[in-house]
């Protein structure tokens, strides 16, 4: 039922009348096409395709047209918003708010009053909208609930506005938010919202002024590291859709890497933060456990402690992930969480690990179990070249201990023989996703261990801790680098071994990823001659001969290369300033020039399109069937506000929907999107701006602000 006096409905076309009040209610319904059913379907598929249809009932204002997604044949769509041809997708304004991806700045423009906060979650709903659109992230969709809160907070006087005033950021699906679900990829879980305690994390950011717009899709169970389930589907890769973003917070990193959320937020059990972080692009944290409140978190196995599930920030930049650790752990977040340790942020050891002109750092190339791909290595070992000419030491490390720590690791995720999740599957009748399958299915039931096992295998953890504690230390290591995979992104349901982030889960040491250090370039006729060794290499065992079968060079040009840097446990702060001197030191060296290993691995900074696409073409008014389209960065505040309801084409030769030669750009057919994209966008382009661009694109009465401010105000939410 609609709240705030608005008794109105869509009309019959599915738009929306200017002054209506906007509930989720009153949102167009997807088409009958769309809603059916199939008749006699099981009980839990019926369940989530509601589940879905829901999601895209919630979303259906702010999507735009099928004809301007990418046609089957493009599978690279990370630069979707600076083709050429979708430079009217969104207002120049909603384009500069969400390019700007320091969090530091954005608050600023913020506190400032440049940016008002209605402006700031108008631009991130449309941008993360299309981003579902291409490729499947999002699962709860809180868009009202967020304009209402924007709309609230701008009313706020200056004393009254908290340190992340209109910040937006997005969760994991497995984060509480009240009034809505938690499946966690289990179709058994539609519908668990009543009853879930609220997240601590979400509580407190909120309390500061953050606003919480959107929740991102995880793997059934979440305890397989690529993002897929019954409940709301696969999540691909922006930059080769055929490809996994990892996981198990897949979803949010192709959130974060598209620029579709400022900050994200995941868990980590065993490189569930650090995978996606790397396979995708974005800056990822693992800290140590419970130094980040978990408290009202939804995971699999709840309860058991012997390998806990942490927190882990995500951001786009590395000044934002210090800045937003450091705010949640100043938070004090021990008073409402009683697993949350008590230790302070310390400044003192986040600067002087920084502006250390001589660390102790490790290299690890191989963990002796799975070999990584010649790029990784080149690419680690250039790094660390880089590092001892800039005055630091660097200490090759051997993995002792390694396959030692992972195997107890195995063992503690069977310790149950696979109950937990198996009866969360189990309960509704749906398929397991094929891992999954693998891990719980029923076989695994003679893995369980009675009590007096498990106090031995916790045993036998602590003593493996302990020992590798005595290395570090007799090292005297201040980091370590090692890889995070030991592949690139690969096709779905390929990645091949995840032991270099599990290791450090089981040791409970802090650990970060930085994205993007490197991209794979390959060329048939220059690859040089030492990656023909890795032809004649002989696989150690069954894991590292499926890791040797996925390298290929040709197939994995442009994918990003990321590095792990770790540090102690808790030692969050040295690991995030390690971090941060790592990326200011790399930042000097613009080109990779080894003589010894080649040119494959291209440094952070330049963008490169993959090889295939040259041989595209695009023409002035339409781009041909496989083509990829130029692309060209916004740079003038100047350009038309254009509306966000692009031409929808009439013929079939214009896949990415350019109008054919002569033909009016107003000839679409009105829709929902026509009404409500006006609408938003003059709320987020100033009226100088929005006036022209308005009466060129649409047949509706262009909208006063106030208006807008009406439209707005949603159901009966508001914001503490």
């Amino acid at each position: 039922m609609p709240v705030g006096g608005g008794d109105r409905s869509p009309s019959r076309d599915g738009s929306i009348d200017i002054g209506q009040t906007i509930d989720s209610d009153n949102l167009p319904c997807p088409s009958s096409s769309e809603s059916r059913t199939v008749a006699k379907e099981p009980v839990w598929k019926t369940s989530c395709e509601k589940k879905r249809a829901e999601r895209d009932r919630l979303i259906a204002f702010f999507k735009i047209p099928e004809t301007r997604l990418p046609p089957p044949e493009i599978r690279k769509v990370d630069n979707f918003f600076e083709w050429e041809i979708n430079q009217d997708l969104l207002p120049y304004r909603d384009f500069e708010i969400t390019e700007l991806a320091d969090v530091e700045q954005v608050l600023e423009k913020l506190r400032t009053g440049q940016w008002r906060c209605i402006d700031v979650a108008i631009a991130y709903i449309k941008r993360a909208t299309i981003i579902q659109q291409l490729t499947n992230c999002l699962t709860e969709i809180i868009f009202i609930e967020a304009l209402n809160r924007a709309k609230a907070l701008d009313k706020l006087p200056p004393d009254q506005r908290g340190p992340l005033h209109g910040l937006p950021f997005t969760v994991k699906d497995q984060f509480n938010v009240p009034g809505f679900d938690s499946t966690i990829g289990y179709a058994s879980f539609i519908g668990n919202a009543k009853g879930l305690p609220p997240s601590t994390l979400v509580e407190v950011l909120q309390g500061q002024g953050a606003i919480v717009f959107a929740k991102t899709n995880v793997p059934q169970s979440l305890m397989w590291c690529e993002t897929d389930n019954n409940v709301w589907g696969r999540t691909n890769n922006p930059r080769n859709l055929d490809y996994t973003p990892g996981g198990s917070t897949g979803g949010e990193a192709v959130l974060l890497a598209m620029n579709g959320t400022l900050v994200g937020w995941g868990t980590d059990i065993g490189g569930s933060c650090r995978i996606p972080s790397a396979l995708v692009g974005c800056w990822g944290l693992r800290p140590s456990s419970y130094r980040l409140p978990y408290h009202g978190v939804t995971v699999s196995t709840d309860g058991q402690g012997h390998v806990p599930s942490v927190i882990g920030p995500m951001t786009r930049t590395p000044q934002s992930l210090t800045f937003i650790t450091r705010q949640v752990i100043q938070s004090n977040t021990h008073n409402l969480d009683p697993k949350v340790v008590p230790i302070p942020w310390r400044e003192d050891l986040y600067r002087s690990t920084l502006l250390s002109k001589k660390l102790r750092i490790g290299l690890m190339l191989d963990d002796g179990v799975v070999r990584v791909h010649p790029p990784i290595a080149r690419l680690l070992k250039w790094v660390a070249t880089v590092l001892e000419r800039n005055g630091h030491e660097i200490i090759p490390w051997n993995p002792e201990l390694h396959y030692e720590g992972i195997a107890v690791m195995d063992k503690f995720y069977k310790a149950d023989g696979g109950v937990d999740v198996r009866s969360a599957v189990e309960a509704s009748g749906e398929d397991f996703i094929e891992h999954c399958q693998r891990l719980f299915g029923p076989q695994m039931a003679a893995n369980a261990i009675d009590i007096p096992c498990y106090w031995k295998l916790s045993v036998e953890k602590r003593n493996i801790q302990k020992a590798y504690l005595d290395r570090w230390k007799k090292a005297g290591l201040d980091l370590l680098l090692t890889p995070v995979m030991p592949h690139v992104g690969v096709e779905h349901k390929h990645t091949a071994w995840v032991g270099y982030t599990k290791i450090w889960n089981v040791l409970d040491y802090s650990a970060v990823v930085l994205p993007n250090v490197g991209y794979v370039l390959a060329d048939a006729i220059k690859i040089h001659k030492k990656d023909f060794e890795w032809k004649l290499y002989k696989p150690r065992n069954d894991s590292d001969a499926a890791n040797w079968k996925l390298y290929n060079p040709r197939e994995m040009y442009n994918q990003p290369i990321a590095i792990q840097l770790v540090a102690g446990r808790y030692e969050e702060e040295k690991v995030l300033g390690g971090m941060q001197m790592i990326s200011d030191t790399l930042k000097k060296y613009t080109e990779i020039k080894d003589e010894a290993y080649f040119d494959i691995i291209e440094p952070a900074g330049r963008r490169r399109h993959n090889r295939a696409h040259k041989a595209f073409k695009l023409h002035q008014s339409e781009l041909q069937v496989g083509g990829v389209p130029s692309v060209r960065r916004r740079e003038n505040p100047d350009e038309p506000c254009a509306s966000g309801l692009p031409s929808a084409p009439s013929a079939p030769s214009t896949p990415l929907g350019r109008m054919p030669a002569g033909q009016p750009e107003n000839s679409h057919e009105t829709d929902a999107f026509d009404g409500l994209s006006t609408i938003l966008e003059v709320s987020s382009c100033a009226a100088s701006e929005v006036a022209p661009s308005v009466k060129s694109v649409t047949r509706t009465v262009t909208p006063s602000v106030r208006s807008i401010d009406s439209f707005v105000t949603a159901r009966s939410t508001s914001p503490e």
